[in-house]
């Protein structure tokens, strides 16, 4: 009897055990950060955009830092994505050296994470790569195009640092963004809010122009890779997760105060040119009353949709119907 009261007492001690693991290590990138525990230094705010219909965000910032840079052998760079704690998907085309053709060697690539200006702190070498199943570097048909993806093995865990995105697509109710470094603008990383709104193509960065950038949804809880052609070419080569995960080991801020605050003063909530936490306190009861936003007492990745989605509301209803 006793022996068996033992084992019963050892299970509930081990399911106790697996239920406070799940809820300390479970990924939760919709978190929202209390007003009251979130340190906002006062800074200049820039306006929403350095150019017209493209916004600079800050990169130390998630969901934003989990977007880097694949720098290839002093020529070129990639767009490329955080996915997992020590892996990054970016476009195999990329990877490949037309001029002699065959594919780069690891150590000619090299990964920055949260890359902006002078912040190249967080970078690692390349351990590996894996090309997607049915991609052809000198195959332009719709089929190989749709399986330009790599995914790239990191040789340390840097998304433990910059965090990671999960792989979903698109809902109607989500709002699409295309972002990442431009050319021209290597150093910045820039989003085009206005991209799937109205007539896209002159909201949208040209191809030939600024080079290939990754396309996302942005929901209440969180921002996902969302390439045009779906995700299954990925899926079905690589199993990765639809959740991302947020930084941790790193002082990479938890969520997008900066983009907050600039979308809250491109919405005349926020009248002085700096942020801090009174103004910004004082931004959101407006937008609150307005009902824009939800809450006023803690921000996060809903409260940047609610901005976003608001935003584009706006700018349709100004934008001719094509």
């Amino acid at each position: 009897m006793k022996s068996k009261q033992t084992a019963i007492l050892a299970i509930g001690f081990l399911m106790i055990v697996a239920i406070a693991g799940y809820f300390f290590t479970r990924q939760d990138t919709g978190k929202s950060i209390p007003l009251s525990e979130l340190a906002v230094p006062e800074k200049p705010l820039r306006s929403l955009f350095d150019t017209p219909d493209v916004m600079v965000v800050e990169a130390r910032e998630y969901p934003w830092s989990a977007l880097g840079r694949l720098n290839i052998a002093g020529r070129h760079f990639c767009n490329a994505v955080a996915v997992s704690a020590d892996k990054i998907l970016t476009p195999a085309s990329c990877l490949y050296n037309k001029v002699e053709g065959k594919w780069f060697n690891n150590s000619e690539m090299s990964y920055v994470g949260a890359y902006q200006q002078d912040n190249a702190d967080l970078n690692a070498k390349i351990s590996s790569f894996d090309i997607a199943e049915g991609y052809d570097p000198n195959n332009k048909t719709l089929a190989s195009i749709t399986k330009d993806w790599a995914l790239v093995t990191l040789s340390t865990p840097i998304g433990n640092k910059t965090g990671w995105l999960g792989l979903s697509n698109a809902k109607h109710n989500h709002q699409i963004l295309t972002a990442g470094y431009r050319r021209g603008w290597e150093h910045a990383l820039v989003t085009y809010p206005y991209c799937s709104i109205g007539s896209a193509n002159n909201y949208c960065p040209n191809i030939a122009i600024d080079g290939l950038l990754n396309w996302f949804a942005l929901n209440k809880n969180q921002l996902v890779l969302s390439p045009p052609s779906g995700i299954d070419g990925i899926q079905d080569n690589w199993s990765l997760s639809s959740d991302g995960q947020g930084p941790s080991e790193t002082t990479i801020t938890a969520i997008p105060v900066d983009t907050i605050g600039r979308l809250l003063k491109s919405h005349d909530y926020l009248s002085s040119s700096k942020l801090s936490q009174e103004n910004l306190k004082q931004a959101l009861v407006k937008a609150e009353e307005e009902g824009v936003i939800s809450q006023t007492d803690s921000i996060g990745i809903e409260t940047f949709y609610e901005l976003i989605k608001s935003l584009n509301a706006i700018h349709a209803a100004k934008t001719p119907a094509s």
